[in-house]
């Protein structure tokens, strides 16, 4: 059965609702929409969002699973289609970290921000991440080939204070989805599962998730 959407899916809507930062009357952008899951339920939900994507086979797949007139662009690079100052909210997940040029994928999703607008975010944690990919693929540097931009939270920090944010706040979630179980135990097996039983990654501080979701302002 095809795949349709990517990521911890559950995570990122519950993230979303949870944020406070979803208003009916922000004009809001996804970066990276794929193909096209979260963008057409926020449109369905009657917000006024339009997003991007940079894989041609997404965007077509995207407008055969919701529609023609589903507004994804595709895009070549870090730009991205909305007027400078437009957006109140942009939003990207499971996406920074196949950015090669952070700072300029920062500096155009600040572009397109009003003053004050917010990017909220969510990016694999370094510190988590590579232990992970290194066993799961039992490979020292093949999460390279993938994940590019990995930072931990006082990276992210740095590079989103050098790139003109303010305001960076980190928001908990809960990381014992489906999504999160089904991954964990494909790579480690059942029997690992009950890990959970002695340390629940609910627990853990922001800075040990294995996501971390971020909201932040444009100075």
């Amino acid at each position: 059965m095809e795949k349709i959407d990517f990521g911890n899916l559950e995570a990122n809507i519950e993230m979303l609702e949870k944020s406070g930062l979803l208003k009916k009357k922000k004009c809001l952008f996804e970066i990276g929409a794929g193909k096209g899951v979260l963008l057409n339920k926020l449109l369905k939900e009657g917000y006024r969002i339009a997003g991007n994507e940079v894989s041609s086979g997404f965007v077509d797949r995207a407008r055969e699973l919701f529609g023609k007139d589903l507004p994804i662009a595709l895009t070549r690079g870090i730009d991205l289609p909305a007027k400078s100052g437009e957006i109140d909210l942009a939003i990207s997940f499971d996406v920074l970290e196949h950015i090669p040029d952070t700072s300029g994928h920062l500096k155009e999703v600040k572009r397109i921000l009003k003053k004050d607008g917010i990017y909220f975010f969510g990016v694999p944690n370094k510190l988590t991440n590579v232990p992970f990919e290194i066993f799961a693929h039992r490979s020292l540097c093949k999460y390279r080939e993938w994940h590019c931009s990995l930072y931990t939270a006082w990276g992210i920090c740095r590079v989103l204070h050098r790139a003109g944010f303010s305001d960076i706040k980190f928001h908990r979630s809960n990381f014992l989805t489906p999504f999160f179980i089904d991954k964990f135990s494909r790579h480690f097996g059942k029997k690992a599962l009950l890990l959970f039983k002695i340390l629940n990654p609910n627990w853990l501080p922001v800075w040990l998730r294995p996501t971390l979701y971020i909201s932040a302002r444009k100075k």
